[in-house]
């Protein structure tokens, strides 16, 4: 028998604790699709950057070697990406903020 069945039908938790909650799934669509779109709007070498560090979390120095370029050119993609979005880089950031403590 299904381990969530068990508990409803021995009444240690109900349908609704099992259930996800419809307005953070909501939110979660709705930050998944804003990323996206903002992410859609750079360059493929930003994006490429912006992943690997924000995402992947990896160093400059990994993004540089994976990449084949240099960290001082990862920074400056970094910057120019992100930077030159700077409303933009906030959302991400308030996005990847976000994820990272509900996850």
């Amino acid at each position: 028998m299904n381990q969530h069945l068990e508990k409803i039908l021995k009444k240690e938790t109900s349908v609704e604790d099992i259930l996800p909650d419809k307005q953070n799934q909501e939110k979660e669509i709705t930050d998944k699709l804003t990323i996206n779109k903002l992410i859609q709007e750079l360059t493929p070498k930003e994006q490429d950057v912006v992943i690997l560090r924000y995402f992947k979390e990896e160093t400059q120095s990994q993004v540089a070697k994976r990449l084949g370029i240099s960290q001082v050119q990862v920074s400056r993609i970094e910057k120019k990406g992100v930077g030159g979005y700077e409303r933009k880089a906030n959302l991400i950031y308030n996005f990847i903020l976000a994820y990272w403590t509900e996850n």
